[in-house]
């Protein structure tokens, strides 16, 4: 894994109120693997909807990419949004198209690619989730773990700049911290959201560990 450096802008600097009895501050530099617990789901979805900006920062600030999302244009943030992934525990699809063109819409919006490039992407990523391919059938057609599994795909999708993850199946542990490490080696970074106390104490992968909550506000290991 790649050493943060003090000199790199950092990929994501949070510093801000998560309610009323738990707070965020933690700085991800590239290269780096992060597992971070929350103290309870609804604390993990909000620090989730404060990276990706779609929640406003009631005080301090969250800076992606060294942009503050509370006085980015929309045009930028839209941009932004193309180098952050997100793999929600409750990932929202749209029902009418296929599981494919689900992981492929946003880098139609975001890259220069062809759709071959990008479908041949999403195909290579689904065979490293243990799926034969990017399936065809419409997410109704389904079954919740190939969804699950298509999801963490689908977070990996583009020129990534950050990828989180909202607590992961455990079933999908090993395909998933691969793509993490491949992510890492590249360049990119990785938050890991847990609010497992025992997963968090002992990890199966090494990455360094942030407690998120008012009384310790960046714990480091």
């Amino acid at each position: 894994m790649a050493i943060a450096l003090t000199t790199q802008r950092p990929v994501l600097e949070i510093d801000t109120l998560i309610d009323q009895t738990n707070a965020a501050s933690l700085t991800i530099y590239r290269g780096e693997f992060v597992l971070a617990r929350c103290t309870t789901p609804t604390m993990m979805m909000r620090v989730v909807r404060l990276i990706a900006g779609l929640d406003p920062a009631t005080t301090g600030h969250v800076r992606f990419m060294g942009e503050d999302w509370s006085t980015v244009r929309p045009e930028t943030a839209g941009r932004l949004r193309g180098h952050l992934g997100l793999a929600r525990r409750r990932p929202v699809w749209i029902d009418y198209m296929s599981l494919l063109q689900n992981l492929m819409l946003a880098s139609l919006h975001h890259e220069q690619q062809s759709r071959e490039v990008i479908a041949d992407q999403a195909a290579m990523l689904c065979r490293r989730m243990q799926l034969p391919g990017a399936p065809l059938a419409r997410p109704e057609q389904v079954g919740a773990d190939e969804l699950a599994r298509a999801a963490i795909a689908r977070a990996f999708m583009g020129d990534r700049r950050l990828v989180v993850l909202e607590a992961p199946d455990r079933s999908l542990l090993a395909p998933v911290v691969n793509l993490c490490r491949d992510l890492c080696r590249q360049g990119g970074a990785v938050l890991w959201l847990t609010t497992d106390r025992g997963f968090f104490s002992r990890p199966p992968f090494h990455a360094r560990r942030v407690f998120l909550s008012q009384t310790s506000r960046e714990t480091v290991s």
